[in-house]
């Protein structure tokens, strides 16, 4: 990305700025696997007094928005994140490769139901050096060590789709492999290494037949065709050999069509230690179920093989599996029934997400005190802090204190909040992240200093400290800052407060395949604007795509068999008149096509399928690769639908259905059908 460097382009309202062009500032970074994207125009008509043209004016950092692409080929789908800050709305547009601009359905416009939130500490994460940061009580000296550990940001849910990953209660949703072994739920002596929500049961598989035995168990809900998927399980074998783990995807449930089976033999595991084993793949087109599989290779009579601590959850393609948890596990729920249902864990421990974190360290034992930078806050609404704390030895206390100032700028009483004992232990030699709300006094109208205080340190002793906030009203507390996707400073970057606006997805099934796109996010406010994304791929496959308008979002893949033979009528009247030999012809504008598609079906499910898209009658759009030669999608209007066994016997359920099709106008982006 490029900044323009015409001055007055890069004025906050300068509607005749190049639209290809960025205003100066801090943008996020983008989405893992997603693309970038620009400033295009901030557009409306601003206050007089911060127009370029003014003696005095100075142009505003760039409040705006953003726009990432992430394609999803295997669900035939563009993703987009788009984000605006305290837009009530906002509007997604598809730029399409003519250069016109067409609405994205369910999202033109698009509700904004969260608030955006903002953080007034000026250096939340001393990313950039301890500016503002003041020793108090104890005269720590300050550093800046560099992190090296991360995990998801706070506030972040993950959702474990296995609905009896640890065994606690009972042994359903598992079955034997094969015939090679039985499956039993079985008391572990020993835990699973590092899982402390594992419990004290597992599954414990027995060979009876020499050979590859193992225990299967399936998931039913949450598998997304073309999403990346993690599963993982601790193991331990009472001899060494090679162990297994198998996912096999299949549609129409446990019993239905095997789509793929995907496999990662983890060698010579170790008899008596827990062991995890892990992979990630994506699933398939059409995938609605996932069997996994934990399996013992050539396996002895009487060989045993104990399974606990299993994870199955959508991940980035080729992340590694993190730390395992249930509903039991420290901020976790289960969906449904305890230990026998699938689970979700709201990150709210975490641990510093940049590159460095702050270290106060005081020389003699006793209180380590330090201030930290803040903007004021206005108003009279409690005020939550939060804060990723470590310390290597057991506190006293933690303490946050808030000062108060009225409207004539005098001091008030301070707010005092306290970490109970429980939250104290879990900083002890590990981050996590604790959340305290303040109280105004009376007349309080603008927050003052604010401060930590960690008592009964050790000579020596430090207090590590990262990702700060504090906000106005009460919240969870999760990381705020303006690096963050959705996220923008104020002022310089990690050097100023930040807000973070709600970003909204939604998956575009009308998007032309395998050519580059572009969207744009618009917030349509007086003073709003819109941001233009880089341009991203929808890559077919080789697979043609049917959207219904009510379901945008939930392409269902086709098999056409043949390509149609096409008619494009025209009306025409042809008069014959005395005296000449060559008729008057009046012709009308020729039409759309008109043809017949061949889509093949290859069970009742699919036809089924096929058939529900089918039933009211509206138009369809038809996206077929870019190579096929019918340009970004047809909208279709489908007539009497015909279905054709073929000759095949009546248990065989391949059918081909007749479409009988004409190419009409889409429907109005902003209408479902």
């Amino acid at each position: 990305m490029g900044y323009t460097r015409d001055a007055w382009a890069r004025g906050v309202y300068a509607a005749t700025s190049d639209p290809t062009s960025t205003t100066p500032g801090q943008l996020p970074p983008p989405i893992p696997g997603s693309t970038g994207f620009s400033f295009s125009v901030q557009s409306g008509t601003g206050p007089w007094a911060y127009r370029g043209w003014t003696a005095g004016g100075v142009p505003l950092a760039y409040l705006g928005g953003g726009v990432l692409l992430t394609p999803l080929a295997g669900a035939g789908v563009m993703r987009v994140a788009a984000w605006w800050p305290d837009a009530q709305a906002v509007q997604v547009v598809r730029l399409t490769p003519d250069g016109s601009r067409r609405g994205v359905r369910g999202a033109y416009p698009l509700a904004v139901t969260e608030p955006t939130r903002r953080n007034a500490v000026t250096n939340p994460g001393v990313e950039a050096g301890l500016n503002g940061y003041v020793p108090g009580t104890g005269n720590p000296t300050l550093t800046r060590p560099t992190t090296i550990t991360t995990l998801a940001p706070a506030g972040t849910d993950r959702r474990n789709l296995a609905t009896n990953p640890s065994l606690e209660v009972s042994a359903s949703g598992w079955s034997e492999y094969n015939t090679n072994g039985t499956v039993a739920r079985a008391a572990m002596t020993t835990p699973s290494v590092g899982v402390a929500s594992a419990g004290s049961y597992g599954l414990r598989v027995t060979c009876t037949t020499t050979g590859d035995a193992g225990a299967s168990h399936t998931v039913t809900s949450g598998i997304v065709p073309g999403e990346s998927y993690t599963a993982s399980a601790y193991v331990q074998p009472s001899t060494t050999r090679d162990v297994r783990l198998e996912l096999q995807w299949r549609q129409g449930g446990p019993t239905g069509t095997v789509l793929a089976t995907d496999t990662d033999t983890t060698p010579a595991v170790p008899a008596g230690e827990w062991t995890r084993v892990e992979t990630t793949r994506i699933a398939p087109t059409g995938a609605d179920t996932l069997i996994v599989s934990v399996v013992l290779l050539a396996a002895a009579v009487n060989d045993l093989l104990d399974v606990d601590a299993v994870l199955a959850e959508q991940a980035a393609s080729g992340a590694a599996a993190e730390p395992y948890f249930d509903g039991d596990a420290p901020g976790g729920t289960w969906s449904g029934t305890v230990g026998e249902s699938s689970s979700t864990l709201t990150v709210v421990a975490s641990v510093p997400g940049g590159s460095y974190t702050l270290r106060a360290t005081i020389a003699a034992a006793g209180t380590c005190e330090l201030t930290i930078p803040t903007d004021a806050i206005t108003g009279t609404e409690p005020v939550t802090v939060a804060l990723d704390l470590q310390v290597p030895d057991l506190p006293t206390a933690v303490t946050v204190t808030l000062g108060w100032t009225d409207s004539a700028g005098a001091p008030l009483t301070s707010s005092t909040a306290s970490l109970d004992a429980d939250a104290r232990a879990a900083v002890v030699d590990q981050y996590s992240r604790h959340a305290v709300v303040l109280t105004p006094p009376a007349g309080a109208a603008s927050t003052g200093s604010l401060k930590l205080t960690v008592d009964g340190l050790p000579a020596g002793g430090t207090v590590e400290l990262d990702q700060v906030t504090m906000e106005s009203g009460v919240t969870d507390g999760s990381v705020i800052d303006g690096a963050m996707v959705g996220g923008t400073w104020t002022g310089t970057p990690h050097l100023s407060a930040s807000l973070l606006a709600p970003v909204l997805q939604v998956d575009d099934g009308e998007c032309p395949l395998d050519v580059p796109m572009r969207y744009e996010v618009y917030h349509p406010a007086l003073t709003g604007g819109r941001v233009r994304s880089d341009p991203a791929t929808l890559d077919s496959r080789g697979q043609t795509w049917l959207t219904h308008p009510a379901t945008p979002d939930a392409p269902r893949a086709c098999v056409p068999t043949t390509p149609p033979q096409l008619t494009r009528a025209v009306e025409q009247g042809v008069f014959r008149t005395l005296g000449r030999k060559a008729p008057v012809v009046i012709s009308g504008t020729r039409s759309t096509p008109s043809g017949t598609l061949e889509l093949g079906a290859l069970s009742w499910a699919e036809r089924d399928v096929l058939l529900a898209m089918l039933e009211d009658g509206s138009p369809l759009l038809m996206r077929a690769p870019a190579e096929y030669g019918y340009g970004p999608g047809w909208w279709i209007a489908v007539g009497d639908v015909g279905e054709d066994p073929q000759g095949r016997t009546v248990w065989q359920q391949t059918r081909i259905l007749s479409v009988p099709f004409q190419v009409v106008d889409g429907p109005d982006p902003a209408v479902a059908a």
